[in-house]
């Protein structure tokens, strides 16, 4: 949302959160989902501000800070007031902490999974309110003056409890191929057997899943269910972070 002398804009910006916004439309009807990510294709990232042909693009050669980016709107287009939106790798706390100090400038992003995380073991956010909807606001004192709208998508969900036990299957596999060499006396070796196990560890990436015992003649291994559980807790969850009042947004 922008403005110039009084008169509004169709200011548009590229929404990385996209999943995130899939499937909250009010009514219970779903919005299509916007085309693949505007990060790998650069043709799409400029979007017309006015009816000029003048484009703000974001190609790699032209890749700027967000306060660059800022500067450029305001500057390029004499725009005095407007919300930036973008994913959670781009909204830092120093970004969000200097356009804090900019006037006219709001900002929409994504809270990263730790953060959620520390907001369900602090008790601010109440994972039982997905019960009775699909989407709410919440609070917290981390984030002052500042709104927090937790939604959670049960098809992403869904879909994120697969890819785990999928990785977790592909892992206990691989893994269970290394006790049977370490037991058959064919790898030997604390350091040895903990290189093969490392590989496939780092393959799948679900290293915070599973406990390891290595011994220089054994090899053990076993699933922390808790930290599975805790995991599950969170799947499809997202929570969208902006300065935008309430009276503003539509």
């Amino acid at each position: 949302v922008g403005d110039r002398r009084g008169d509004e804009l169709p200011l548009r910006v590229a929404v990385g959160e996209r999943r995130a916004l899939h499937g909250l439309g009010g009514h219970g009807h779903r919005h299509p989902l916007p085309p693949a990510d505007l990060r790998e294709r650069p043709e799409e990232c400029g979007r017309r501000v006015d009816r000029r042909a003048e484009l703000l693009r974001c190609t790699p050669a032209v890749r700027r800070t967000l306060l660059e980016q800022a500067d450029l709107i305001r500057d390029s287009f004499k725009i005095g007031r407007f919300v930036l939106v973008g994913d959670r790798g781009m909204f830092g706390e120093q970004q969000i902490d200097a356009l804090r100090g900019l006037e006219g400038i709001a900002w929409v992003t994504a809270l990263k999974h730790a953060q959620i995380r520390k907001l369900v073991e602090s008790g601010a956010l109440a994972l039982s309110r997905f019960k009775r909807a699909t989407f709410f606001e919440a609070q917290s004192s981390t984030f002052p003056g500042e709104r927090l709208i937790a939604c959670r998508n049960a098809r992403l969900a869904q879909d994120e409890a697969q890819t785990r036990k999928s990785l977790l299957d592909s892992t206990i596999e691989e893994l269970a191929k290394v006790v049977k060499t370490v037991a058959g006396g064919r790898l030997k070796g604390q350091d040895a057997i903990g290189v093969r196990v490392g590989r496939v560890i780092n393959r799948f990436k679900v290293a915070k899943f599973i406990k390891l015992d290595i011994a220089d003649d054994r090899f053990t291994y076993w699933i922390d269910r808790d930290a599975v559980a805790k995991e599950a807790a969170l799947d499809g969850i997202y929570v969208i972070r902006t300065n935008v009042p309430q009276d503003q947004a539509a």
